[in-house]
């Protein structure tokens, strides 16, 4: 199959969408499709030949995302290309580009629900003097959610990353089938390649440093943790428009705490075998490839129960859940797995176990009989 992917984040951004995307891109590949990218121009930065760029324009709130406009010269390319299925993954101007494309040749189209449009636009796009009215609230995420059901029923199939997810989306009022198809991860590279560090008790954070990602709370449990664990220390991988006021606040409690921004792939690996947590407290994860990477590399988790973390974390089994927002049940689940060595083991076992249900290559081939289904079906109208 030639297959279209429309996004509007794409390298040289780092982050769970475009981690997504790249690993189904690789893996569909690997299974002989052909694969092609519709994504924002990024100055200075070369693209790939399969992949067509368009004019883009940054948002002020999240200056991490494009914007783009339609071009005659995108629909040509298109044409050209030929493709026998559009997969959008983003909801917004490039996702439209998608839908019109699709519509305009007759294609069917597939699109992912990655991200949790309405937390993202209360925390990014609503002003701060907004943000405190609940009725200005109420009002935000009652349009987000006619804008999701308008947006995802222009869609054939849409695929979600977990059960809640779908369940989110039949709530907007979108009538179009669903299935629950989750990224996977590579349980041959992500896998234990080191000890768990017994001179440093290791508590991780892996992702992008937003407001989104509620990391205050993962701070201040920290301290509590300090307290009652010896040479306890954490972590905190990755980078983002929060990492400044993130440090300040680590330094403000006296915490023993470490930034190491973006670290690369074979980095990562190390990090997840050595740390004896990866700790969440995000509510807004529609997924979580964080979590399925630490289980792969036998690293149990604690995070919040909320949303998407539901369909992989086993309370007791692989992990812990902790309460959204609640530092000191955080600091209680993250205590007692550093001081219980034994049950540190036990939960990284069943976590390897877990991810392996997961692996990319199943993933992937999930998506093709998706893909497939959907063509049979529009052959036959």
């Amino acid at each position: 199959m030639r297959i279209m992917f429309f996004t509007d984040t794409y390298e040289p951004q780092i982050n769970g969408v475009v981690t997504a995307i790249k690993l189904l891109e690789r893996e569909l590949k690997k299974l002989g499709h052909e694969v092609y990218i519709v994504c924002p121009k990024v100055k200075n930065h070369k693209f790939p030949k399969n992949v067509y760029t368009c004019k883009s324009f940054t948002f002020k709130p999240y200056p991490e995302y494009k914007g783009s406009l339609p071009s005659l010269r995108l629909i040509k390319w298109v044409k050209k290309i030929n493709p026998d299925m559009i997969h959008i993954h983003t909801p917004v101007t490039i996702g439209w580009l998608g839908i019109v494309c699709a519509k305009l040749l007759k294609k069917p189209v597939v699109t992912t629900y990655h991200t949790l449009m309405e937390e993202y636009f209360e925390i990014y796009f609503l002003p701060k003097k907004l943000k405190k009215s609940e009725k200005v609230k109420y009002f935000s995420k009652k349009l987000i959610r006619k804008y999701t059901k308008f947006f995802f029923n222009r869609s054939d199939y849409i695929t979600s990353p977990s059960i809640a997810i779908k369940k989110i989306l039949e709530d907007c009022g979108v009538k179009k089938p669903i299935f629950v198809n989750p990224t996977g991860i590579e349980t041959d590279y992500f896998k234990k390649i080191s000890p768990t560090s017994k001179k440093e008790k290791i508590v991780l954070w892996v992702g992008r440093l937003g407001k989104e990602k509620n990391l205050n709370i993962l701070l201040e449990a920290f301290k509590e943790v300090q307290k009652k664990v010896e040479n306890a220390k954490l972590i905190i991988i990755g980078d983002g428009p929060e990492r400044k006021t993130l440090e300040k606040t680590a330094k403000k409690l006296g915490i023993n705490a470490e930034f190491k921004g973006y670290v690369k792939r074979e980095g990562l690996v190390k990090y997840y075998s050595t740390a004896w947590i990866l700790v969440s407290p995000s509510v807004t994860e529609t997924q979580g490839l964080t979590i399925l990477e630490a289980f792969s590399c036998s690293c149990p988790v604690v995070v919040a129960n909320a949303l998407g973390f539901r369909d992989f974390v086993e309370d007791g089994k692989n992990g812990f859940f902790a309460k959204p927002n609640d530092t000191d049940d955080f600091a209680k689940k993250i205590i007692k797995i550093l001081k219980n060595p034994s049950l540190r083991e036990k939960l990284g076992k069943n976590a390897r176990k877990t991810a392996k249900k997961y692996d990319i290559e199943k993933q992937a081939k999930k998506f093709v009989k998706i893909y497939e289904k959907l063509i049979k079906e529009k052959s036959c109208l």
